[in-house]
């Protein structure tokens, strides 16, 4: 199946998949019932939720049985599955378990990254705007934070934030592909960054949508942690491995690094069970495939009924897309609400832009609906 398939080929292997009952998790409460406004859960109604960037489909069967075998262990401490799950990634990295740093999520990682190089005064530069976890935990601890606007045509300004990385500033951010616009940046471009940048300060990478990137010119920046680099990788189970609410995310550094990761952290963040369903899922590649696919087409519908509408859109290489809504996007989202969707909060500057997340197909044709209703005259 390619990406260029048209609506109505795209609606009918919708509906096929619909009869077929998807057993992939919430996303085949949605799916059973054709396109309704709500999934339903329970007895209780919810809204379509494309405002967090989460994989509909997930947790995989795999991981589901993984989990419910994992409860039997909810009397023991984690720390030998914090080691196999370590030495899991480390392997398919090429990597040392020294290399690797758990948290809960990604969004463990970039707080005690915050906090490890904005304490004592040091300065923060990143990207603006982009995901703020790093930065704000950084200012929670009296970093100053240099956020570096995007360029007229939403890339990251690489070259604005190398200007700005002073003697001053102890750690780079980097969001890639970036979060809110779900634009990569050229692996040829950021590994050249890195390389000069990482001589000043620590660059943070974060490749939270890694797995749903298909543009060639893209590639992850582990390899300069292999080859020693002053460079940080963080990845996240909670995107496409379908884990949000279990929070497991990790980072991928020098041995020293993570080190030094490690010292600001409480105790075993992890907890069992969502280190036994993070072991299924990583090896679970069929789940993965799916949902990348998946999430591609639904992105490629997503694009035509933007484009019939008239709305401008940025081209994603994740599994959200950023599109200009041409009014307050507070405002958007109240109307959107009305109709049973839930799309992002605002991103400054972008006031007046909105970014949904891709969900099922029957969430995306509900969303087509609703885009409609309010864009009616």
């Amino acid at each position: 199946m390619t990406m260029h398939m048209n609506r109505r080929e795209w609606l009918t292997r919708s509906g096929m998949l619909a009869a077929t009952s998807f057993v992939f998790g919430p996303g085949a409460l949605v799916a059973r019932g054709g396109t309704p406004a709500r999934a339903i859960r329970g007895s209780r109604a919810e809204m379509i939720r494309l405002h967090s960037n989460e994989n509909p489909f997930g947790p995989s069967p795999r991981a589901r049985e993984a989990l419910t075998a994992a409860f039997d262990l909810g009397n023991r401490y984690p720390a030998e599955h914090y080691r196999e799950l370590t030495t899991l990634i480390a392997e398919a990295e090429g990597l040392t378990p020294d290399h690797v740093f758990l948290g809960a999520g990604s969004h463990e990682v970039l707080r005690v990254a915050g906090v490890a190089y904005g304490l004592e005064g040091g300065e923060v530069v990143t990207p603006y705007p982009t995901y703020e976890r790093m930065g704000v935990y950084a200012e929670a601890v009296g970093a100053r934070v240099h956020r570096v606007p995007l360029t007229p045509g939403f890339d990251t300004d690489l070259d604005a934030m190398d200007r700005r990385t002073t003697n001053g500033v102890k750690m780079v951010f980097v969001c890639n592909p970036n979060n809110p616009t779900g634009m990569s940046i050229p692996a040829d471009r950021l590994r050249a960054f890195c390389e000069d940048v990482s001589r000043r300060a620590v660059v943070f990478v974060d490749e939270a949508y890694h797995e749903y990137v298909d543009d060639p010119a893209y590639a992850s920046m582990t390899d300069l942690v292999k080859a020693g680099e002053n460079v940080i990788v963080s990845r996240t189970f909670s995107k496409i491995y379908g884990l949000a609410g279990l929070r497991v995310g990790y980072g991928l550094a020098r041995p020293d690094l993570v080190a030094r990761l490690k010292a600001l952290t409480t105790a075993h963040s992890v907890n069992i069970l969502g280190l036994a369903a993070a072991k299924a899922a990583f090896v679970d590649e069929p789940f993965r495939a799916m949902s990348r696919r998946e999430n591609a087409e639904a992105r490629a519908f997503l694009y035509e009924v933007l484009d019939e509408l008239g709305y401008r859109h940025l081209p994603s290489q994740s599994n959200f897309v950023f599109f200009h809504v041409g009014e307050d996007v507070r405002a958007f989202g109240e109307k959107m609400r009305g109709r049973g969707i839930r799309v992002g909060r605002p991103f400054p500057p972008y006031l007046d832009w909105c970014r949904v997340s891709i969900g099922t197909r029957p969430e995306m044709e509900a969303f087509a609906a609703a885009l409609r209703s309010v864009s009616a005259p």
